[in-house]
């Protein structure tokens, strides 16, 4: 797994966001009826929804609330499904049975979720919703668009087919060939949200501790204890919310997942002729290649990105920076030079079926993993989910079951390294076949 810098190294999101709330560490002996290990959403969103329902959980977190994912993410809200074609709805449906619907609904309405505790608590996090546009990278793209856009707009969701002409006007590029405009979506300030969501559950009544790495989980008598360095929890259940920052809190958890590793950059503030010229309805981007080219603005004008860590692509930072300037420069030529200012790693946990699992990884204690990359809404909603359940709803009614825990395949975890290079490989022959220039810096 990449080491993981801290986000003072250069993370973008560390330097706009809004100061966390105050927290400290753990210190002596507390109770709780529901300990929760790690400050990323689903950990404070569990912890915001329970204390609204009368139960004060405490949250312990190894650093700083949202030092993992949920701080380092690219700050999409997109509350559809994976675009893979094998997670059409109808994919969905057989293999959830009864379940399908509730989780459906859970996902489609994740964005509505975000927005509204954003509203509901003043979170300051440059949130903004004007949909997301799925741009098709070669023409044969567009058939899953259409396939994407039946089965969303079947449902009532917002939503529509854009034209060649028409991409171009809202994307200010003619390289794409057609996209779906999900007008439901929106994108934020990553860390800023996560640390509002903080401030949310510490207001309903919740207690966070950071710096408080977790030594071991044990059982004593019929509730667990969660020890950290200068203090422990009792609870009698805990829920590991730590995603692919696993560490030593339950170490069978990082057989669940694959972590893959992604690099993030931000340019300078781009100046006003070129920010009116791309992308100028600042919907954020992000095309059907097999490894997405995602793309959206911060606060402040940056253009931000990012890519998946594979051999000198992500781990060496220059080399990746000027491959990200052929992209961009190759997709909107009217950016003229690229100055890069922001540089940074985070690791996501990654599930071959792409949608997170609720994993009981012993009695009383509760592993959530496999966002894979859909973080904002994804981890949001289930946060609500995981705080029905601790508050008595049934495991039936869940629109996620709760299993015993599930090794990923080895392959899932040799993702970055040999498939994404093999699945890039397919895409530029097919890009070929059509006639078509392979993007540069791809």
């Amino acid at each position: 797994m990449v080491r993981q810098p801290h986000h003072g190294a250069d993370s973008l999101w560390a330097a706009t966001a809004p100061p966390a709330p105050v927290t400290g560490r753990l210190e002596g002996e507390v109770t709780a009826p529901i300990a929760i290990v790690g400050a990323g959403y689903t950990g404070l969103a569990t912890a915001l929804y329970l204390a609204r329902a009368g139960i004060k959980a405490v949250v312990v977190e190894a650093e700083d609330v949202g030092f993992g994912a949920s701080g380092r993410n690219g700050g999409h809200c997109t509350p559809t499904f994976h675009f893979r074609a094998d997670h059409s709805l109808a994919t969905i449906r057989a293999q959830y049975g009864a379940r399908a619907a509730p989780l459906i609904a859970l996902q489609t309405g994740a964005a509505e979720r975000v927005f509204g505790l954003i509203a509901q608590y003043n979170i300051d996090c440059e949130a903004v919703r004007v949909g997301c546009l799925h741009a098709a990278h070669r023409p044969g793209a567009m058939r899953l668009l259409e396939a994407k856009h039946a089965d969303y707009a079947a449902l009532g969701r917002p939503c529509r087919l854009v034209d060649k002409a028409e991409m171009q006007t809202l994307t200010g590029a003619n390289v794409f060939h057609g996209g779906w405009l999900y007008e439901d979506a929106g994108h934020l300030n990553p860390l800023g949200y996560a640390r509002g969501l903080a401030a949310a559950a510490l207001q309903e009544g919740a207690r966070i501790f950071t710096r408080s790495p977790v030594a071991k989980i044990v059982r004593t008598g019929s509730n667990w204890r969660v020890t950290t360095p200068s203090g422990a929890v009792t609870a009698e259940r805990v829920v590991i919310a730590t995603g692919a920052y696993s560490g030593a809190a339950w170490p069978r958890l990082e057989r669940a997942y694959a972590g893959i590793a992604i690099a993030s950059a931000a340019t300078a503030p781009l100046d006003a002729a070129a920010r009116a010229a791309i992308l100028p309805g600042n919907h954020h981007l992000v095309d059907t290649r097999p490894e997405p080219f995602g793309i959206k603005y911060d606060g402040h004008g940056r253009l931000t990105t990012a890519v998946v860590v594979s051999g000198r692509r992500g781990a060496d930072r220059g080399y990746t920076e000027r491959l990200l300037t052929e992209r961009l420069q190759w997709t909107w030529p009217q950016i003229g030079a690229v100055r890069w200012q922001h540089y940074w790693l985070c690791t996501i946990d990654v599930r071959p079926e792409l949608l997170p699992r609720l994993f009981e990884v012993a009695p009383g204690v509760l592993g959530i993993v496999g966002f894979s990359g859909r973080g904002v809404p994804t981890a949001t909603a289930l946060g609500s989910v995981v705080a029905d359940y601790l508050g008595g709803a049934s495991e039936h009614a869940l629109p996620i079951p709760i299993e015993p825990l599930r090794p990923v395949p080895r392959l899932t975890k040799l993702a970055a390294r040999v498939m994404m290079p093999y699945f890039r490989f397919k895409d530029r022959r097919a890009i070929r076949r059509d006639g078509l220039e392979v993007p540069r810096g791809y």
